[in-house]
């Protein structure tokens, strides 16, 4: 009886040895998943990184939007909140102001208040401007609602027809005190926005030119609620009588 048992034993054994795919499958197997966990795990933690490099997510408050116009009115430029006809104005303003709470980047401490303008304006008719369009002052703005610590201006850019505007003499960009000036007192930041002079770049303002200008500050504040309201193309609005 122990021989045949010691007998079967042995050729189940002999068995195993001769037929290796099973185990090889099962060991693949094994390999393979132990690969997918590593792979995924890798996986996620370069996605917390590109995220956390990339301080996301940003999501804005908006403030305000805006929209108006210069019109020709029996030969005088003249504001309007719209035009009479779709194609008869001189200028077109849109505008929008935003701001958020930004997280810096890894285990930095500081977080940041950002806030955000952008204004375009397309030259429709610019023969009515004898004297060009140059230094058309094209937006007033304040910004209200920051705390002690004054905003720093981080970000200003000027494009005409979605092309940065360079100086022809080394390609830089534009500085951006030509076409924006600040000032800020007492929690709040006033903004002018300006259309600059063009003379040491290689362009031009012509009809159908759409303009666009950007500008960001930042404040090491948070828990800020930030407002703000604008005068389109000041210059050419009547004061109210009081």
């Amino acid at each position: 009886m122990e021989r045949k048992f010691e007998s079967e034993l042995a050729g189940q054994v002999a068995r195993r040895h001769n037929n290796p795919i099973k185990g090889r499958a099962k060991v693949l197997f094994m390999t393979m998943v132990s690969c997918a966990v590593m792979v995924g795990a890798a996986a996620a933690v370069l996605s917390m990184k590109a995220s956390a490099a990339e301080g996301l997510p940003t999501e804005y408050t908006s403030v305000f939007t805006g929209e108006d116009y210069l019109v020709n009115v029996d030969g005088t430029i003249t504001y309007a909140v719209t035009p009479e006809i779709d194609d008869g104005y001189l200028v077109k303003r849109t505008s929008n102001l935003k701001w958020t709470t930004f997280d810096t980047p890894g285990n930095a401490p500081i977080d940041y208040t950002k806030v955000a303008y952008t204004v375009n304006v397309k030259l429709n008719h610019t023969i009515a401007f004898t004297d060009g369009v140059t230094g058309m002052f094209v937006s007033d703005l304040i910004i209200g609602g920051f705390d002690a610590i004054e905003p720093t201006m981080v970000s200003a850019s000027i494009s005409i027809n979605d092309a940065p505007v360079v100086l022809s003499l080394d390609g830089s960009p534009l500085v951006a005190s030509t076409y924006i000036t600040s000032v800020y007192a007492d929690g709040s930041l006033s903004i002018q926005v300006t259309l600059p002079s063009l003379d040491l770049t290689s362009v031009s303002y012509e009809d159908g030119d759409m303009v666009s200008i950007f500008v960001m500050f930042k404040t090491p504040e948070t828990l800020l609620t930030l407002d703000g309201s604008e005068i389109g193309f000041p210059d050419y609005q009547v004061p109210e009588v009081l």
